[in-house]
């Protein structure tokens, strides 16, 4: 178990304590429990996929259970629901984000580096069929994070980045692409930030094949990037259905999008 030993005794004890009965309430609950959304949030796909990061280290065996239910809730060509009710068993939300199933390869890279195990990702889960309800098909963990780059890669714009679709992590930028033209910066990056991931990953596994093709994938990816998502000063946020920038340094408004400048830091 993690402890730090430092001279502030009150940041010792926000780290050492605080810190983690936070990230255990904000797991057990995975943000059900809103004051600005109390008794409608269900499920969040990515938000548990996220809070569940933060118990890696701590309780690996949650947060593999966590994922493996997340991947459930995977649609056969790759896309996820994006809010679940288990314990209501109402249907998921029907809404395609561009990034919610990339977040579970951060938390399988995660869990396996804390571990060193990869057996978890040999586990056979089925996927969600069209109906949102029964569960249909089955394939390895491995297999439903391989069906996420299937989906980024066959959802890209015309420039070769990540379409928007219903939103990316940025809940505003929807309307930008609401035309199925719109391309989002920030799962751009976090594709390739995902793609480097499972190239570790195929890497233990002996899998050369799929390293050599996620290699290709985060160079093309990389490429589209530096030509149309750097505008000279920080990266953009987008382009929209009309293939206008989203947040460059020329424009009066919103000219600078933490999201974007995170991942590429």
């Amino acid at each position: 178990m993690f402890q730090c030993e430092i001279p502030d005794t009150d940041a010792a004890r926000e780290i050492n304590t605080w810190n983690p009965l936070q990230s255990v309430q904000t797991a057990r609950l995975s943000r059900s429990i809103s004051s600005d959304a109390s008794g409608v949030r269900g499920i969040g796909f990515r938000d548990t996929a996220q809070d569940m990061l933060a118990q890696a280290y701590r309780k690996p065996e949650w947060a593999r259970d966590m994922l493996w239910y997340l991947a459930s809730q995977q649609l056969e060509e790759g896309h996820t629901v994006h809010t679940s009710w288990p314990e209501e068993k109402r249907p998921p939300q029907d809404i395609t984000r561009s990034d919610d199933h990339i977040w579970m390869v951060y938390l399988a890279y995660a869990i396996a580096a804390e571990t060193g195990d990869l057996s978890f990702l040999d586990k056979e889960i089925p996927f969600l069929s069209t109906d949102l309800v029964t569960p249909v098909g089955s394939a390895t963990l491995w297999e439903h994070l391989l069906r996420g780059v299937d989906f980024t890669e066959a959802h890209l714009g015309a420039h070769g980045l990540p379409l928007i679709l219903f939103s990316d992590w940025n809940d505003h930028l929807g309307p930008f692409g609401r035309k199925d033209r719109g391309e989002s910066i920030m799962v751009s990056q976090q594709h390739i930030y995902a793609l480097r991931q499972l190239s570790e990953i195929a890497e233990a596994r002996g899998d050369h094949v799929a390293q050599e093709r996620f290699a290709a994938l985060v160079e093309k990816q990389e490429a589209a990037l530096e030509q149309y998502a750097w505008d000279g000063e920080w990266f953009l946020c987008g382009l929209d259905d009309e293939a206008q920038p989203i947040g460059t340094h020329t424009q009066e408004h919103a000219r600078i999008w933490l999201n974007s400048m995170s991942p590429s830091s």
